[in-house]
């Protein structure tokens, strides 16, 4: 009878459905790294020299440009990784310091 009513009680919780902040930020990356507008964005003569968590998403650069990343999570309340959609806006040059 008590377990009936702890699984009762677990059962009525709203679950939130995320990875650890590890695993979600990996899967965000992959998923930034394997969409074509981020070629288009940044181009594929050039390496990728950093990519940088913000309070938008990501900031993915190259040696000429750097392009925000926006993530958008859609939570359905299963348990899991948090579903999420990602948009990129436009590229910037990136403003090299002088030495």
């Amino acid at each position: 009878m008590k377990q009936f009513f702890i699984i009762l009680l677990l059962a009525s919780q709203p679950l939130i459905g995320i990875l650890p902040p590890f695993y979600q930020s990996q899967s965000e990356i992959e998923a930034i790294l394997e969409d074509e507008d981020l070629q288009e964005c940044l181009g594929t003569t050039r390496q990728i020299n950093s990519i940088v968590r913000n309070d938008k998403g990501w900031i993915v650069s190259n040696d000429l440009y750097e392009v925000q990343v926006v993530i958008k999570y859609e939570y359905d309340g299963k348990l899991g990784p948090a579903n999420f959609n990602i948009t990129f806006d436009c590229p910037h040059k990136v403003h090299k310091n002088a030495q």
